[in-house]
């Protein structure tokens, strides 16, 4: 026998002489012979109440579990929000946001719920605020986070938690008159009391205020109710079983289309508002209710929404069914949060479930990692999607677009272009035209808009963009119903919103001109002649020309002065399209005086300066037309004079030559550009000796070979032959520009214009047996066959030519001879053998030529500029980068800083161009050379405060400037003596002397600097603080790391300080950032930039966000990384009271050195 999870046994030394189960099976009776009846409980009753998240439910007769919903996440490991201990077994609960409420009968105790702590251990996490005893047996109970609200046999108490056990006086009872209809289903919901009254009356009673504020009549009987937990929704169930959702907002009722009838509680989504499921014992259907849809608020059923690949378009053909949820047996639904569905089960404990429609979606944020504690609907995928990551995307997508989720859906789609495609799955392209297509359904039109964008649809993100500002909803509508090709609901809304002229448009682009001429008739009698005149185009492309004629007639606008047209020069353009159909269609019917007339007439407001340029061109487009016109009917003088009018010279000259009107032909032809025209004209010209003209002609016609022959043979000019050949590539000019070398004996020309004339093997035939390799090499280039290189290249090398048979080999393909004769050559053909190994990359080519460069093949290793060269040319950026800053450190050993610094920046911006980030020691380098060179800079400005404040930065990493160690520390000295950083100085000039320094010192500093040593100043000028450019916080201008927000800024190139909100630029050429006053002053007084050096004026300056220069530093610098190094750094030193980080003084070698920089 089980009681309450525990077994027990009688005393063995009673007998039992009888056993009975209850009827529910809940007890079992035990009769002994001692005259003894016991009872033993076997399973608690399943009795629960929910507010919000939490959930209160028995764990024994006496005693009630508040726990948080979501914090759940297993069925067995629920967290007790608070144990409540009742005086008897409860036969109903209810639960608010601080109260707990149990009864029986008509007695109810109030309790307040809070965690059990130490301090009220013994309270047992509640402690009872109230009993009220209610005149009636009580029906149910619902509380606020101050009032009770008690329905007792049709009647409704309300009254303050805090009050309950009183005398009744405070207490609130509903309905207020006898003679008023009873109340059923009292339902608290946000600060409102729902409830039926009469059976069809819904009304919401405020609480707080004590009156009734909505009343609502629905024409069946209602039996139960269920509002959303703000009281904005209510669902409806009347007693045939149907379902609606009405809305108290805009008093809208709407049914719920396939609502189950055997449903008998409806659970609202916590997490979704517009989300709420019916219930009944056996099935969860979800529904989902959106306000703002074309089709104005509606309700559907949650379907999963199949999108598989199919020879129909996916985004206008998807196929849907329904998405509904099995229950286990005996489990009550208790609460819905974002899917997760909590049911109490027969036992009474609680269990978490997933609905169907959310089965791929992630799990909500409070029940991350519980995935495994949750009971999955059958047939769902585990692990909240399952499969390849392309598939469970893909469910993702397919479910947020279900339930109405576009910015979530877009975000998958945007997830799934960076994975692989599966099999079944349709393109992204198509599934980003069906998002956008449900957002414009739901009037999503932010989501649209940037769907479109995804799909580079410009003409969709420009109607959408203009979509997004209007405001009235019904045209709103209208638009997108248009869109969407549902004209009939578009003209609809269109005649219903403020712009019923709209619904002329949409029949006007449907080139409905009946109705467009009916509806402009009635509402917009001034738009008849645009109607008219659309309608005559519409006439005129299906060539019935003299119904045209009428209607264009009809559409010209009379009467127009210069001020209307001033004030409204579309009025002229609609004339002017009135008069180009007009004469089009005279000249089509035949009456071509007319038509002639009209257009002559266009000419000269083609022709009118003072006419706007739109106007003027359109003219001339009408008097094209016409002269088109009349060319078809074989008019060709009139065709040609219209033609010169339009300014169509080429066209005019060909219907002159057409006529064999040379004559007339002959002043147009310089206005010509047809080869064909130009062809004849010049054959004329050669025949009649007119040389120069013949070639000018020839030369428009493009006959490159009569105009080479001309100059070859007439005029005399083999100069402008050759260029002639050599610009057009002239095959026949080549070939008689050869023969005249030939001829001539210039063997270079003939090599270089055979070669022009494809003639390739008798040009290397006159090349090698003249010895003019070099021409005919100069004239191949990178031209010609693999095989005619390598001929080239042995020919070369035959000589010992290395260097050249080399640059051939390697044009030839054949990168091993090269790179051999490259370093055979040596040093000075390293830099032709690198660019052999970055053309060829070939991993052995690669490690001969770095052999040869480290001195394994000889012995001596060579200039380590060379490795960085290679490496770039193989495109190992990060490989050149790490060459670069050994390259750049070898060279700050030697002293050469600004070597060192060109060649860190030259990386970093090689590496920007490859799209790579910069590694943090090269970034650190070159902000510590920079600090270096910008000293001199700051003190000719007379800034001796910023010159101290690189001096320090250098000083704390002086082992970098091991050639300058003394005179380093000196200007470090002198400049933080000047700018006040006395102790600074002091410490500075302690090192300096220490006996490995002190015999180095200038002379002219010594006794100055001892001097310091021996009267120590102990207090220090307090640092300039300027505000952290990503927190705000007051930060040290010299510091670059915030201690706040734990960031990194940028440094300013012109005064090495950390960047400043409101006061950032950039180079326009380097794009490193600065502080603009600084870089301002600094290409005032210099011209160029303190970083790249390129010429600079302070006009070129403009002021950046500072977010933009912050958020592309992030990008292009590896942040983390230096924010390690730094944190390493700082452990070798020390914050001054002002806040300037100095160094520990000791010697150089030892706590004076620092592992990084600022």
């Amino acid at each position: 026998m089980q009681g309450g999870g525990k077994g027990q046994q009688t005393q063995p030394s009673v007998a039992v002489t009888g056993l009975q189960w209850s009827k529910d099976g809940q007890f079992l009776t035990i009769a002994t012979n001692t005259g003894y009846v016991h009872s033993l409980l076997t399973k608690l009753t399943a009795l629960s109440a929910v507010s919000g998240t939490q959930v209160a439910f028995l764990t024994s007769l006496t005693e009630i579990t508040v726990v948080d919903g979501l914090e759940d996440g297993s069925r067995d490991k629920a967290v007790a929000k608070a144990l409540l201990q009742t005086e008897v077994e409860p036969g109903f609960l209810a639960l608010g946001p601080s109260h707990c409420a149990a009864g029986m009968n008509n007695t109810v105790w109030y309790y307040r719920c809070h965690s059990p702590t130490p301090s009220n251990a013994a309270a047992n996490g509640g402690v009872l605020v109230g009993r009220q005893t209610y005149v009636g047996s009580v029906d149910r109970v619902a509380l606020t986070d101050t009032h009770a609200v008690v329905s007792t046999e049709g009647k409704v108490v309300v009254h303050r938690i805090d009050a309950a056990g009183g005398d009744g006086s405070g207490m609130e009872v509903l309905p207020r008159k006898d003679t008023d209809k009873p109340i059923s289903e009292p339902t608290v919901a946000g600060p409102f009391l729902i409830f039926i009254q009469g059976g069809t009356a819904i009304q919401f009673y405020d609480i707080t205020g004590g009156e009734v504020v909505n009343e609502y009549r629905h024409s069946q009987r209602v039996s139960k109710i269920f509002p959303s937990p703000t009281g904005t929704r209510v669902v409806l169930i009347d007693v045939q079983g149907s379902a609606a959702l009405y809305n108290p907002i805009d008093d809208n009722c709407l049914p719920i289309p396939e609502y189950p009838r055997t449903a008998h509680t409806v659970l609202w989504d916590v997490a979704m508002p517009s989300l709420f499921a019916a219930c009944d014992a056996q099935l969860v259907v979800p529904f989902l209710y959106s306000h703002n849809t074309i089709d104005g608020p509606k309700i559907t059923q949650v379907c999963s929404i199949d999108l598989g690949r199919s020879d129909d378009d996916p985004s206008q053909h998807p196929s849907q069914h329904p998405c509904t949820t099995a229950l286990p047996p005996g489990n009550a639904p208790i609460l819905l949060y974002d899917g997760i569905l909590l049911a109490q089960q027969p036992n009474g404990q609680l269990a978490a479930m997933r609905l169907k429609s959310h089965d791929a979606l992630p799990l909500p944020a409070p029940l991350q990692g519980c995935h495994d504690a949750l009971l999955m609907p059958e047939g769902s995928p585990a692990g909240g999607g399952g499969g390849d990551d392309a598939q469970r995307v893909f469910s993702e997508f397919r479910q947020n677009l279900a339930l109405g989720r576009a910015q979530a859906a877009l975000m998958c789609l945007m997830e799934l272009e960076k994975a692989s495609s599966a099999d079944n799955m349709p393109p992204v392209e198509a599934l980003l035209s069906r998002l956008a297509r449900r957002c414009l359904e739901l009037m999503e039109l932010e989501v649209a808009l940037q769907a479109y964008r995804k799909l580079r649809r410009p003409d969709m993100v420009t109607w959408v963009q203009k979509l997004m500002a209007v405001e009235e909803k019904l045209l709103l509508r209208a638009h997108i119903a248009v869109h969407l090709e549902r004209f009939r609901e578009a003209q609809e809304l269109f005649m219903a919103s403020s712009c019923p002229e709209c619904a002329l448009d949409l029949h006007w682009d449907l080139q409905q001109w009946d109705q467009a001429l009916k509806l402009a008739k009635s509402m917009a009698p001034h738009r008849l002649p645009e109607v008219y005149l659309r309608c005559a185009a519409q006439m005129e492309q299906k060539g019935e020309f003299e119904q045209a004629l009428s209607h264009y007639e009809q559409a010209h606008i009379h009467g127009l002065s210069p001020d209307d047209i001033h004030k409204h020069p579309q009025l002229e353009h609609h004339n002017l399209q009135a008069s180009a159909g007009l004469a089009r269609s005279c000249l089509r019917v035949g009456d071509t005086s007319r038509g002639m007339a009209i257009a002559s007439e266009i000419s000269r407001t083609a022709h009118d300066p003072s006419r706007p340029a739109g106007v003027r061109q359109a003219a001339m487009g009408v008097v094209r037309e016409c002269a088109a016109l009349l060319e078809g009917v074989n008019q060709r003088g009139e065709a040609a004079e219209l033609c010169k009018l339009a300014g169509l010279f080429e066209k005019a000259a060909a219907l002159y030559i057409q006529d064999l009107d040379f004559d007339s032909a002959g002043p147009l032809m310089h206005k010509i550009g047809t080869p064909k025209l130009h062809a004849q004209y010049a054959k004329a010209k050669e025949s009649r000796g007119a040389f120069m003209e013949a070639a000018t002609s020839y030369e428009a016609a493009q006959d490159w070979e009569a105009v080479v022959r001309i100059f070859l043979q007439q005029l005399n000019d083999p100069a402008k032959a050759f260029d002639i050949v050599r610009k057009s590539h002239s095959i026949g000019g080549a070939e008689l520009v050869a023969e005249y070398c030939k001829s001539k004996g210039n063997v270079s020309g003939a090599i270089e214009f055979l070669l022009f004339a494809g003639k390739m093997e008798e040009a290397f035939a006159v090349a090698e047996s003249r010895d003019e390799m070099d021409a005919f090499a100069k004239a191949l280039g990178e031209g010609g066959t693999s095989d005619i290189h390598l001929r080239i290249a042995k020919h070369y090398e035959t000589r010992h030519l290395l260097g050249k048979a080399a640059q051939h080999y390697m044009t030839a393909g054949h990168f091993k001879q090269a790179l051999n004769l490259y370093l055979r050559a040596g040093e000075s053909e390293l830099d032709n053998a690198i660019a052999v190994v970055g053309r060829a990359r070939d991993d052995l080519l690669t490690r001969i030529l770095t052999s040869y460069l480290v001195g394994e093949t000889d012995n001596v290793p060579k200039d380590p500029s060379y490795l960085y060269k290679l490496q770039l040319a193989l495109g190992n950026h990060e490989g050149a980068a790490r060459t670069a800053v050994f390259i750049a450190r070898n060279e700050q050993d030697l002293g050469k800083y600004q070597v060192a610094h060109s060649l860190l920046f030259k990386t970093c911006k090689d590496l920007e161009a490859a799209g790579l980030r910069i590694p943090q020691s090269l970034w650190s380098d070159l902000t510590l050379l920079h600090s270096y060179i910008l000293v001199k800079r700051l003190v000719k400005l007379g800034d001796h405060y910023g010159a101290a404040l690189m001096l320090l930065r250098v000083a704390r990493s002086i082992h970098r400037f091991q050639q300058h160690v003394v005179p380093i520390l000196t200007s470090a000295v002198v400049e933080c003596q000047r700018a006040g950083l006395k102790v600074s100085a002091h410490q500075y000039a302690c090192i300096l002397m220490k006996p490995e320094y002190r015999a180095h010192v200038s002379d002219q500093y010594k006794k100055k600097i001892e001097s310091i040593v021996r009267k120590p100043v102990k207090e220090e000028r307090e640092p300039d603080n300027a505000p952290c450019p990503t927190c705000g916080a007051p930060l040290p201008e010299a510091q670059l790391e915030c201690p706040h927000c734990l960031n990194i800024s940028p440094f300013c190139i012109a005064s090495g300080k950390h960047l400043v909100a409101g006061d950032a630029t950039q180079c326009p050429h380097c794009l490193f950032p600065a502080r603009y006053s600084a870089l301002v002053e600094a290409a005032g007084n210099e011209g160029q930039c303190p970083m790249c050096s390129q010429p600079l004026h302070p006009h070129q300056l403009e002021r950046i966000d500072i977010k933009d220069i912050l958020r592309r530093h992030k990008a292009l610098v590896d942040v983390q990384k230096e924010k390690d190094d730094t944190a390493h750094t700082h452990t070798h030193s020390h914050t001054t009271t002002n806040g300037t980080q100095q160094v520990v003084p000791g010697g150089v070698g030892g706590d004076v050195r620092s592992n990084g920089h600022e």
